[in-house]
């Protein structure tokens, strides 16, 4: 019974594809015999896209414009649904990623006591440090500033913003 389905779904995408190249083909001014013949041929994407030019030319006298519009055409329609796919499945695998350290994001701020970093009434937290390059393990390591402290903790500014 789904092979039926499946079946029936893929023929009316076969004509649904078929009637797109006819109405496109009339639209070029082609010849309605033209458009039979494609029509009785079953000319689809992948038809048209995989056909020669003689091949094309057997199915009636187009034009060199027409046959060039006609791959075109054919190869931005197939080239569109690849697109589709990719952006559909990047999207997903984004989504997958972001979730967790959105969460993770979510549950680290909700232990800390009071934003941080954050612009409060026009103001933000600023805290002064540089990094250090450390020969022996070939990396820098964060030096917070807390020379300039008298209790060892690192110096912290509250700055405007603007």
């Amino acid at each position: 019974m789904r092979a039926q389905v499946a079946s029936q779904e893929k023929m009316a995408e076969l004509e649904t594809e078929i009637n797109e190249i006819c109405e496109f083909l009339a639209k070029r001014e082609i010849r309605d015999e033209v458009i039979a013949r494609f029509r009785n041929e079953k000319m689809d994407y992948s038809a048209v896209n995989t056909a020669s030019d003689e091949q094309l030319q057997e199915l009636g006298p187009l034009r060199r414009g027409d046959l060039l519009s006609l791959r075109s055409f054919v190869n931005e329609k197939l080239r569109g649904e690849s697109r589709d796919e990719k952006k559909r499945k990047l999207l997903d695998l984004l989504k997958k990623r972001v979730k967790p350290k959105k969460k993770r994001a979510e549950e680290k701020a909700s232990t800390e006591p009071g934003p941080s970093n954050q612009i409060i009434n026009g103001y933000r937290k600023v805290q002064f440090g540089w990094l250090h390059y450390d020969p022996q393990q070939n990396s820098n390591n964060n030096i917070l500033s807390s020379s300039s402290s008298d209790y060892g903790f690192p110096l912290r500014w509250i700055v405007p913003f603007h």
